[in-house]
């Protein structure tokens, strides 16, 4: 089984205003690495429909995804951004496993990535969304995709630590409960 974990990055948080600039995703069991650098190309010409077709080609072979707010961010953003048709996104919401949202729906409170990562002695975010935009902004693409690849990386570990402490609440947070076994052979 294929788990792809992702995360985008984009010139704003507004789906209708803004744009894409940077998807990567990593298989979490072989650890391949891809980008895609929406930024560098018009969202309107052939070679921007080139890459996002490879990006709903690779998602749609995937068994599973894995994105830290991707149910209620990532998704929909990417969803509206591209026109993407509402079917493809539900397959991909009933296939991912976002930990922000497992939090939320769990009755737990909510925290970020880089504060869950800290708590548990994973290696932490090197920038900031907002200095992501400021990257897209000034044409810093390898940096951007430096940090959009870093993000999933940090993902994938928590994810194949399938537990974690909360940083607020100091409890466990096991993962294992809305993953399948076959995800980690």
């Amino acid at each position: 089984m294929k788990l792809l974990c992702f995360d985008i990055e984009t010139t704003g948080l507004d789906a209708a205003r803004d744009e894409v600039t940077m998807i990567c995703t990593q298989d979490v069991r072989t650890g391949a690495r891809k980008s895609y650098n929406f930024g560098v190309l018009s969202h309107k010409d052939e070679s921007s429909a080139a890459l996002l077709s490879q990006v709903i080609d690779d998602f749609e072979q995937a068994d599973g995804l894995c994105a830290f707010n991707g149910i209620r961010f990532d998704l929909p953003f990417m969803q509206q951004a591209f026109n993407i048709h509402e079917d493809i996104i539900t397959r991909w919401v009933l296939k991912t496993i976002d930990p922000l949202e497992f939090l939320r729906l769990s009755g737990h409170r909510t925290s970020s990535l880089d504060k869950i990562c800290t708590h548990n002695d994973i290696p932490s975010k090197s920038s900031s969304g907002k200095q992501a935009v400021e990257m897209a902004r000034d044409g810093r693409w390898e940096e951007l995709q430096k940090y959009c690849e870093q993000d999933v990386t940090i993902l994938c570990t928590l994810v194949m630590q399938r537990k974690f402490q909360h940083p607020a609440q100091e409890t466990e947070i096991d993962l294992v409960s809305c993953m399948p076994d076959a995800w980690y052979d």
